[in-house]
């Protein structure tokens, strides 16, 4: 955030007319606006997504499309090359209305680790695509543009690509056509998260609460999921990802992104351990995924991928 102040000179004193009162808070006002004038850039909303085909787990939402806009990189798409190859795998990125875009923003892979295993790393990623786009009122999709994606082993932020500037865009298609093969699941191919943008100061929207008390957590939102821990983060500002709704004991809860020693747990705690005033309960997206009230999340040890 942008700051100005105004000094005076030495020990020197200024008299202050009306006319020069009303001078400066005029400049006062252009200079607050001008960081809002500069900072033309927004996100375009992803309303839905879908593909050619993904994989199912023992957990049949665990792989699917719309977990790379869950805001959890620690979760992934997936899909298999031995179930649709090569060059014939379509993921859509239907936007809430006709947005301008010039950036994809990617967490490429599986930014997981399971068991000590580095899932990035012995899963596959895409390297290659072709991305088109279909505008309002179009029929079909057009001024499709071929990428290549980095293979970022170090995953310490985003991978942003220049798609060049586009306007009245509905739906964002990627053609998957080369990939980086995993050391050990070398046809299941991953992505964890993406987003699209325009103007140069644009950044994916990243939520943060102030925690008020320890973090007590748990797999799922409730206390029927299994315990995770308590992390001593009060007085720290936390990435939040979304919240569900626990029926059971009337409260809310939200999915945390949780820096631990050196790496981040993505685990669910009550909301009533987030200051209120930083994190406003309507501010934090609902979670899109159901989770089943009876049964715990997934464990680590029944991840198809150990």
């Amino acid at each position: 955030m942008r700051s100005c102040s105004f000094h005076s000179a030495g020990a020197t004193h200024y008299r202050i007319t009306s006319n020069r009162i009303g001078f400066l808070l005029s400049l006062m006002a252009v200079l607050l606006l001008l960081p809002l004038l500069s900072c033309s850039g927004e996100e375009a909303k992803i309303a839905a997504v879908d593909a050619t085909n993904w994989i199912i787990g023992k957990d049949p939402s665990a792989y699917i499309p719309e977990k790379m806009i869950d805001g959890d990189e620690t979760t992934a798409f997936q899909f298999s090359t031995a179930a649709v190859p090569l060059g014939q795998e379509y993921l859509f990125f239907t936007l809430d209305a006709p947005s301008d875009i010039d950036t994809l923003w990617i967490k490429n892979g599986f930014w997981k680790k399971t068991n000590g295993n580095d899932q990035y790393v012995r899963n596959s990623r895409v390297k290659r695509m072709t991305v088109d786009f279909l505008y309002s009122g179009a029929a079909d999709y057009a001024d499709g543009i071929t990428v290549t994606v980095p293979d970022d082993r170090s995953r310490k932020d985003w991978t942003t690509i220049d798609l060049q500037p586009h306007s009245d865009v509905i739906v964002v298609r990627f053609l998957i056509e080369e990939i980086y093969k995993g050391s050990k699941y070398k046809t299941d191919v991953c992505i964890s998260e993406v987003r699209f943008t325009s103007g140069d100061s644009a950044r994916p929207e990243e939520l943060y609460g102030l925690a008020t008390d320890k973090l007590a957590t748990r797999s799922g939102p409730g206390t029927q999921y299994a315990g995770k821990g308590t992390y001593s983060v009060a007085g720290q500002y936390i990435r939040v990802l979304s919240r569900a709704w626990d029926s059971r004991n009337g409260i809310w809860w939200v999915k945390c992104a949780i820096p631990y020693k050196k790496e981040t747990r993505i685990l669910w705690t009550g909301y009533k351990r987030f200051d209120s005033e930083t994190l406003p309960l309507e501010s934090i997206p609902i979670e899109t995924v159901t989770y089943t009230a009876d049964v715990p999340a997934a464990s680590d040890s029944q991840d198809p991928h150990p």
